[in-house]
């Protein structure tokens, strides 16, 4: 009865891809080596040709942060003074960019750097994709879902970008297919495990994926062989809570402390409050009339791979309980989506191949391929998405043009909120920050600064003293003639504290 039960369970999860996996052939390495090859050429082009910033998080909770814990300067926003972020991401950042600043790089060498290494962690997506993918339908089918995984714009995106969501989904989607599916290498669950222990500690907010995760990992592997995993994924979130101890000050500080400022105080709620079918509603004006295609695809390859459905699920109505919501948030689901619906398209085009073009079958994936490809190209330029490619381009440059102002001494922001603005990370420079709320601030400051980066018209005050050195779009840079003389309490740090910011 029990062991019944078990069989059932197992290929609840499983599906129709639980049988061991053969060993990758010559041509398959080869394939999969281009494939990869061809992701990364697309993710740093598109991180270096569209500098854009998702939201302010990704500036100001990791690249910001990275930057001042590598070099002393850098904006320190609430969160981190209240000590509910963990310091893992921005401390890794704050390696990469002294290391690149030990052999002469600046800030452009090791933003790309940064961006190249995120493009390189998240071909594990595509790596999975192909795999699971191979799994349910053979080289081809795998061929198809990495592709897609390859080419989707979502995926581009977010994969250069420091957000705990793009960061995780690299390596929840690997655990998941390390962890869930039955394999003869034995050192595949303690990986596994690992991945979702660094799944967990990067975004503790996927706790109910990551325990579907574990209790499908104990339904297929059994507990013997579920255990090194278990002590994996242990031994990095215990390792997680002890970072937090000896830099927050108390273990697991950003878990629980972060539960009770945004869940039980409702901090996160002054963000703004979003109905429970809003993800729904979004990723269906993301993805336009390509969002019903991907259900029926959905539909169709399910009974291959359940679990492929069951966690993105899981991801989507834990956050859909949440007021607070936000398109990144769910970006871990969609990997496994994709994956899914390659697979069901698949499906479909075997069973028509079969029926009308049994001789033309790699024609019909090569078209299918290239449906996926040019739909992906569609959604990423419709009025809906375009923006986000381009979101803060020019206060990044704004701000290379002031950091190229050899002699400045102090720099005001004029026309926009500290919020807004790329930060100490894209200036690159040791010096003060002043914000200013209205002219007659402009004037009694006007000493301790002697570069403006306005955003807008107004602000003729400034125009009286200063010259135009450059500008980006609606953003410019002016300077005037003399030194400065510093107003430490009036810089940003002071400025936040005093607006609890």
């Amino acid at each position: 009865m029990i062991g019944a039960i078990g069989k059932r369970l197992k290929r609840l999860v499983t599906g129709e891809t639980s049988a061991f996996a053969e060993p990758y052939g010559a041509q398959e390495k080869l394939v999969l080596a281009l494939l990869l090859a061809v992701a990364l050429a697309i993710r740093v082009a598109a991180a270096v040709w569209y500098p854009s910033v998702h939201h302010p998080d990704e500036t100001f909770q990791y690249w910001e942060q990275g930057h001042r814990f590598a070099f002393g300067q850098g904006m320190v926003p609430w969160e981190y003074r209240t000590g509910i972020r963990s310091y893992f991401i921005p401390g890794v950042l704050a390696g990469i960019m002294k290391a690149v600043a030990a052999l002469g790089g600046g800030v452009g060498a090791w933003t790309v750097t940064i961006q190249v290494l995120l493009s390189a962690l998240s071909l594990s997506i595509v790596a999975t994709a192909f795999a699971w993918g191979r799994r349910a339908g053979g080289t081809s089918v795998g061929l198809l879902a990495g592709l897609v995984a390859a080419v989707w714009f979502e995926t581009v995106y977010f994969a250069g970008k420091p957000l705990t969501e793009s960061i995780a989904a690299s390596l929840l989607f690997p655990a998941a297919y390390l962890l869930c599916l039955p394999h003869r290498a034995r050192l595949f669950p303690v990986w596994g495990g690992v991945l979702l222990g660094l799944a967990f500690v990067v975004r503790f907010q996927l706790a109910p994926a990551v325990l579907v995760v574990a209790l499908a990992t104990i339904v297929v592997q059994g507990w013997r062989r579920s255990l090194p995993a278990a002590l994996a994924t242990l031994a990095v979130i215990v390792a997680g809570g002890v970072l937090d101890w000896v830099t927050l000050g108390s273990p697991f500080q950003s878990v629980w402390l972060n539960f009770v400022v945004n869940a039980v105080q409702d901090k996160a709620s002054s963000y703004g409050v979003e109905p429970a079918h809003w993800f729904v509603s979004h990723f269906s004006a993301v993805w336009a009339g390509f969002a019903a295609v991907m259900v029926l695809l959905v539909i169709v390859g399910v009974r291959r791979a359940p679990l492929l459905l069951i966690i993105p699920l899981v991801i989507v109505l834990a956050h859909s309980a949440v007021g607070h919501k936000e398109y990144r948030f769910v970006i871990p689901a969609v990997h496994f989506v994709l994956t899914l619906a390659a697979i069901g398209a698949a499906r479909l085009h075997d069973a028509a191949a079969r029926a009308y073009f049994p001789r033309r079958q790699a024609l019909g994936l090569v078209l299918l391929a290239g449906c996926f490809t040019l739909t992906s190209v569609n959604l990423a330029n419709q009025p809906v998405y375009r923006g986000n490619w381009t979101r803060t381009a020019n206060g990044i440059a704004a701000f290379e043009i002031a950091a190229g102002v050899g002699d400045m001494c102090g720099m005001a922001l004029a026309g926009w909120n500290w919020v807004d603005t790329p930060g100490y990370r894209a200036l690159g420079r040791d010096v003060p920050i002043y914000p200013l709320t209205s002219e007659a601030q402009a004037g009694e400051l006007g000493p301790a600064f002697n570069v403006v980066v306005q955003r807008g018209g107004g602000w003729e005050s400034l125009k009286q003293d200063y010259e135009e050195v450059g500008c980006s779009g609606n953003i410019c840079v002016m300077k005037r003639a003399g030194s400065c003389t510093p107003m430490p309490d009036e810089t940003v740090n002071p400025f936040l504290v005093r607006k609890g910011e």
